[in-house]
Formats: C-alpha cells, structure tokens, sequence
C-alpha cells in the first residue's frame, strides 16, 4: 500500500498559490486603507514634505493619494515628493534646490477660495499634468528650475492668478 501523506494535492498547490498571491498584492498595494485617500497637510508652519507627522494620513502623500496644503502652512520639498494631485489653498508649496515634485494630475494653487503659492527655487524640478492658478493662486520659479507638463493634454491655465514671468525651463 503507498503512503499519500507527503505528496503534495492539487488542493494544497491552490492554497499555496493563493497565499502567496495574497502576499505579494499586500506589499503591492501598500496599506489598503490608506490607497486614494486625501492626505492633509497638519503643519500650520513650515516643515519637510516628507515628515509623515505633517500629513494628516501619518504618512507623506503617494500617486494614489491627493494632496491639500490648505491651513496656512509651508510644505517644503528638498527631496522628491509625490502626489496624485495637488491643491494649495491658504498654503505654500516651495521646491527648494534638488528638490523635485511629481504630481501624477493637475496642481491647483488658489482656486478653492484661499491664496496659494508654488515656489520653484534654485534646481528645484515639478512635473505635473496641468497647472491651474485661480484668482488669489501663485506660481514662481527660478531661472535654473524646471517645470514639465505630462501627459496627453498638458496646461497650464490662470484665472486672474499671478502667473511670476516663468524664468524656469518648460518643458511639454
């Protein structure tokens, strides 16, 4: 008689297989519960981007979050920080030198009905599909900065806003 004990089934193969599809989409996907929430800014003064502290999701926003900095505060990048989109409203966004901001949509800076300002400072690079500068919104950047439009219908678009005289590269 043959012992089946220690071959393995078809059953057990599903099992395996299963579980470790499950494992790799969770490390994937990051947390579940945080994937296309927005993400607030917290700091009412000036702080790193990437300090998890200062955002309201207790982490710096991802391309699946959106991103406001809307409660009077400084959001300052030296590194890179990333979103699915970006509002600056009652805000501040500055790009310092090697500094790099990649949102995954449209950055609207002023347009929710609080001034908000975009700064580009030395090297400092964004890309973006589209910017959007409302009424009470501020875009500025320096002359060794960059500025890419992404993506299929790339804009940028100023309703009474002030649009500085773009001195950075732009690149569509």
């Amino acid at each position: 008689m043959k012992n089946t004990d220690s071959i393995p089934t078809t059953r057990s193969f599903a099992a395996l297989f299963f579980g470790l599809t499950l494992a790799l989409v969770l490390v994937w996907s990051g947390s579940p519960s945080a994937q296309g929430q927005t993400d607030n800014w917290n700091n009412a003064g000036t702080g790193p981007w990437t300090t998890t502290a200062n955002w309201s999701q207790g982490f710096a926003p991802t391309f699946t979050n959106d991103a406001i900095v809307g409660n009077g505060g400084t959001a300052t990048l030296g590194a890179t920080g990333r979103a699915n989109s970006l509002g600056i409203t009652n805000g501040n966004v500055i790009v310092n030198a090697a500094g790099n901001l990649i949102v995954s949509n449209a950055i609207a800076i002023g347009t929710m009905g609080g001034g908000g300002t975009l700064n580009l400072n030395g090297t400092a690079t964004v890309s973006a599909n589209s910017i959007i500068i409302g009424a009470t919104g501020q875009y500025s950047s320096s002359l060794t900065s960059t500025l890419t439009l992404i993506g299929l219908n790339p804009t940028i678009s100023v309703t009474n806003g002030v649009l500085a005289p773009i001195r950075s590269q732009v690149l569509v």
